[in-house]
């Protein structure tokens, strides 16, 4: 199956295969910058339409990228040796820049009250981390979609990825709900966030930013998934436009019971499902390919139940439950 969509993301030269993504990721990263100094009132619903909005533009640069950039070995490679690069510098800047206000703060050398306040500058440099860690991811996943020799292959390996995380998130004992409770920051500091819409301060001394107005994390997993899935749809031809609007509904009806209900929910199911449903069609396999994904999803469902009784036993130790 191949489409005139298709065909021109593997004809494109290595120029006009990157700007595309380029152009992506600028609007995606001037939405995250100005999104906190819209002029828009506090409410359930238009936090909801930003948050949304914001999704929508970042799956649109994650799928660009992926399916784009994918198809060549040695720009996926540079780009991500780029965003490697550009993210450790934002990380290191936005360190050194909250230690140097928070000592300011301290010691009284800011006016006005711009307690639980980031600066203009520090969002920036933030919103310059998250971006790039967002790329680096795609790209990653792009780069790793090459272990696959076989489009055959991508249903296994959806379908795996999309149990573990629903496993590892929604069971109390798995290793993302406890990472989730025991080191928040550290998941946060390796998740994108979502700003929220007009969260900026309205004090003039400050003009900064609410380190806390973030509707919610995405999983640095649900990038990496995304450049690895698009990367490989490119590489074998496979519905193309289908997977984009499979994954970007299945992704935005996520985030919205995400955003609505406030609970922790797995994303990979959500974009593995919006990825693979167009693609049925073009996973056939031999009766002894199909004896041998019964055993693979057998050896995940044991997976999953280590997973489960290691969870237990680690909160029976700790006395976290029973």
């Amino acid at each position: 199956m191949s489409s005139p969509l298709h065909a021109s993301y593997q004809q494109e030269r290595a120029g006009s295969r990157a700007m595309g993504p380029i152009l992506w990721v600028v609007a995606a990263l001037s939405l995250r910058v100005c999104m906190p100094y819209l002029p828009v009132p506090a409410h359930p619903v238009t936090d909801l339409a930003g948050g949304m909005l914001y999704m929508l533009v970042v799956l649109l640069m994650a799928i660009e990228l992926g399916a784009r950039l994918g198809a060549d070995k040695r720009l996926v490679v540079y780009s991500l040796l780029a965003a490697a690069a550009l993210f450790a510098a934002s990380t290191a800047a936005s360190e050194l820049f909250a230690a140097e206000y928070m000592s300011k703060l301290a010691a009284g050398e800011i006016a006005g009250s711009p307690e639980g306040r980031l600066p203009a500058s520090l969002w920036i440099i933030g919103s310059v981390k998250d971006m790039t860690l967002i790329v680096f991811a795609v790209l990653g996943g792009a780069l790793l979609s090459r272990i696959a020799r076989e489009a055959k292959l991508l249903l296994p390996i959806a379908v795996t990825v999309a149990v573990v995380d629903a496993v590892g998130v929604l069971y109390q004992g798995g290793p993302t709900a406890q990472m989730l409770e025991r080191n928040p920051q550290l998941v946060q500091t390796f998740a994108a966030s979502i700003p929220a819409i007009g969260a900026a301060s309205t004090a003039a001394s400050t003009g900064g930013v609410h380190p806390g107005f973030a509707l919610g994390f995405i999983g640095i997993g649900d990038f990496l998934f995304l450049g690895f899935f698009f990367a490989a749809l490119v590489r074998f031809g496979l519905n193309l436009e289908a997977s984009r609007l499979g994954a970007i509904a299945a992704s935005l009806t996520a985030m919205a019971l995400v955003l609505v209900a406030g609970a922790h929910l797995p994303g990979l199911p959500f974009i593995a499902a919006g990825c693979v449903v167009p693609n049925l069609k073009s996973f056939r396999y031999t009766r002894q390919e199909a004896l041998a994904l019964a055993v693979g999803g057998l050896f995940i469902i044991l997976f999953c139940a280590v997973i489960v009784l290691f969870g237990q036993a680690t909160r029976t130790a700790s006395g976290e439950g029973p």
